[in-house]
């Protein structure tokens, strides 16, 4: 079985100019996804997903493949699946991991984790969580807010709330064959992999300070 690790990394990022080419800890930010997959023996191939040059560069430099990204594919309204879906179409493999190279805090660890556990399980996908044990709310189109995690005049004390699971870290794995037939990240049957430490995600110059300060 063929396990390929699939870095969308686009260049134009609006937030921040360059983001996935941005330094952090001295090397960009692209390269620290590139550098974790690289570790895993469970994983064939390292591929980048890009329609931006520098990043083919950067990313070729510290050992990725590259597949080139057609430009409808790399503006705002894009998704990620048609992402996976175009590199499925390009690339013979059997098992998908799609890693956000904007989750800096994922571990290599946590790459090789979730694969053990999708290659051992009955699973057709599996992605990354995070437990939170805050109050959730929604917010209504009329102006109203109720809540999502406990019903009002119920409401635990903390200590005894299981809390909620929340898409983190940005690990997602899936069959070629699922995905082909779903278009969808995760699809069937869907496992998990709780991280054991915290997570964020890189989406202003505020959140780079955060997390070099973490790291």
């Amino acid at each position: 079985m063929k396990t390929v690790c699939l870095i969308p990394a686009r260049g134009g990022s609006k937030r921040i100019p360059k983001k996935n080419v941005k330094e952090l800890q001295g090397i960009p930010l692209v390269a620290h996804s590139i550098n974790k997959a690289k570790k895993i023996k469970l994983i064939d191939e390292v591929w980048v997903s890009t329609e931006d040059k520098e990043i083919a560069e950067i990313s070729k430099k510290y050992g990725a493949m590259v597949i080139e990204r057609p430009k409808e594919l790399a503006l705002d309204t894009a998704r990620t699946e048609s992402v996976m879906v175009h590199f499925a179409k390009n690339v013979d493999f059997d098992n998908i991991l799609l890693f956000e190279c904007t989750y800096p805090l994922t571990t290599a660890d946590d790459l090789n984790q979730l694969i053990i556990k999708y290659s051992k399980s009955i699973w057709d996908s599996a992605l990354s969580l995070k437990k939170t044990t805050d109050y959730v709310w929604k917010i209504n189109t009329d102006e109203t807010a109720e809540p999502v995690s406990y019903k009002l005049g119920h409401n635990l004390r903390t200590q005894d709330y299981e809390g909620l699971y929340i898409e983190s870290g940005g690990l997602y794995i899936t069959s070629k064959k699922a995905l082909l037939k779903s278009k969808c990240c995760v699809s069937g049957k869907i496992g998990y992999y709780v991280l054991p430490h915290p997570s964020f995600e890189i989406d202003t110059l505020d959140d780079f300070k955060i997390v070099e300060s973490l790291l």
